[in-house]
């Protein structure tokens, strides 16, 4: 029972960064509004690229992002140690391949100095973070 609970907590957690990241890349998208102040800003941005706009190509992503998604969940459901920064970057790469098969692109919204991200690039830093340092951390021993 247990487990069941865990997994349906993942499950709405990622749901609803899933539809937060997308409802406001498509605000952004028709709204046209745009805001920028000093190193700061919102509104929209197209990214053919990569992390850092790095180019990549898109059919090459549109392949191998499913791949590294379904290696990422079959880790979350046989590596406890981690769940939820797995998920975290499950949910980040899910949304950011919505964009690329629907628009060939990424789109980003926050501007932050000289990086241009969105909801679902901070996800997969976040969680890739959080499973780095992880790695590093002792593991617990039972008692």
């Amino acid at each position: 029972m247990k487990e069941k609970v865990r997994l349906t907590l993942y499950g709405v957690a990622s749901g609803l960064f899933l539809i937060i990241d997308q409802v406001i890349k498509q605000w952004c998208r028709h709204s046209g509004w745009q805001w920028r102040e000093g190193g700061l800003g919102f509104g929209y941005w197209e990214n053919t690229g990569i992390a850092f706009s790095l180019p990549f190509p898109n059919w090459l992503l549109l392949v191998l992002t499913p791949i590294v998604i379904l290696l990422l969940a079959f880790l979350l459901f046989h590596q406890p140690r981690y769940p939820w920064a797995i998920m975290l970057v499950i949910t980040g790469a899910t949304s950011n391949l919505v964009d690329r098969f629907l628009y060939s692109i990424t789109i980003d919204y926050l501007h932050f100095f000289t990086s241009i991200f969105n909801l679902a690039d901070v996800l997969i830093i976040g969680g890739g973070l959080f499973l780095l340092f992880g790695l590093y951390q002792p593991k617990k021993k039972e008692s």
